[in-house]
């Protein structure tokens, strides 16, 4: 794994371009559903998706001025290459605990390099 912690750090390995064709949203949902499962222990198939979207884009999502105000500093690159994901898993009484994640493409596949949410 490449995590580091948003706002504080950046990716710690170099994002690659995905897979040609490859529905880059799906992806990093997937990524992000994986990261909650393996990090905050959810029961999978538990966490619910509530919005995707391209880091940068400060219309969607609750976190959207967060995210892009803080990965700016990773660079345009990072930007351009990386998706906001934000999840909630509503088996948690009252808060449904909210996992806030950014996502891109790694060697090795897709991969959470940081969390608003850890």
């Amino acid at each position: 794994m490449v995590p580091v912690s948003v706002p504080c750090d950046c990716p710690t390995a170099r994002i690659t371009p995905p897979p040609s064709g490859e529905d880059a949203p799906a992806a990093a949902t997937r990524a992000a559903l994986a990261w909650a499962t393996q990090v905050r222990n959810w029961t999978p198939g538990a966490g619910r998706l509530t919005a995707v979207y391209k880091v940068g884009d400060t219309t969607t999502g609750q976190y959207g001025a967060v995210f892009a105000g803080v990965v700016q500093y990773c660079g345009a690159a990072v930007v351009a290459a990386t998706w906001a994901v934000e999840l909630g898993d509503p088996t948690v009484f009252n808060t449904g605990n909210p996992a806030d994640v950014v996502v891109a493409h790694f060697a090795n596949g897709w991969q959470v390099w940081g969390s608003y949410h850890p």
